[in-house]
């Protein structure tokens, strides 16, 4: 993590702060809210992220940001309130943040995607059929990653409250991040933990296709993407 924070102009003083804090938050649910520079809910996700044996990613509108391709990531940065010299160093650290899939052994990541996700043409066409492409290989050349597509049409589920990632740990209790516009909420409490892994369990199980009719789904959808091109 010190590495992706360097990149990022993070001083030395403040890379051992981030990650302090990222460690010790441990003891009770907190809050981040978005301030400039580095933010306290980034350096607990990269710390997460990289401490994590599992993720589970559930995204019902945007493709996770693990399995963002540049192009798509920058679509979505360069149209919020990022300033502008701050888009590519961040495009940057998004796509250095995918290393936690070459280590051995690699993080195993769940992605939970609905079905809105795919279709919603993020930075256009042509940025949308080569983020699909993208998840097409990277179900098909990595073991470690697994895609399932929540369809359009499904009824309530656990999943219509929002967005969540799951953070699984070896040795350590497990970690839910919610995240908001301007501020995002890490959850350590015993009940709120039961109720993310249930939910979890849920999409997985009963409301995703399954991670071949999935792959099936996102590539057709980036064949009609390509068509229209």
């Amino acid at each position: 993590m010190a590495t992706v924070l360097t990149g990022l102009g993070v001083d030395a003083a403040e890379r051992e702060r981030i990650v302090e804090l990222a460690r010790n938050a441990g003891e009770s649910d907190w809050l981040t809210s978005g301030i400039p520079g580095m933010s306290q809910q980034m350096a607990g996700m990269l710390e997460c992220e990289r401490a994590a044996s599992e993720i589970v990613d559930w995204s019902p509108l945007l493709v996770p940001g693990l399995l963002q391709t540049s192009d798509y990531a920058r679509a979505i940065l360069g149209a919020g309130s990022i300033p502008r010299d701050q888009v590519e160093p961040r495009v940057v650290f998004r796509s250095g943040r995918r290393d936690i899939f070459d280590r051995e052994p690699p993080t195993r990541l769940h992605a939970v995607i609905g079905e809105p996700a795919l279709r919603l043409r993020v930075g256009g066409p042509s940025v949308l059929a080569s983020q699909l492409r993208y998840l097409v290989q990277a179900i098909e050349r990595r073991d470690s990653i697994t895609i399932q597509v929540v369809p359009h049409e499904v009824r309530w589920h656990p999943g219509t409250a929002g967005p969540f990632v799951l953070y699984e740990f070896d040795e350590s209790p497990p970690i839910v991040l919610l995240e908001h516009h301007r501020s995002s909420a890490f959850l350590y409490n015993e009940e709120d933990l039961d109720e993310y892994r249930s939910a979890a369990d849920t999409l997985r199980k009963d409301t995703a296709m399954s991670p071949e009719d999935s792959a099936k789904v996102i590539a057709e959808v980036a064949n009609e993407v390509e068509t229209a091109l």
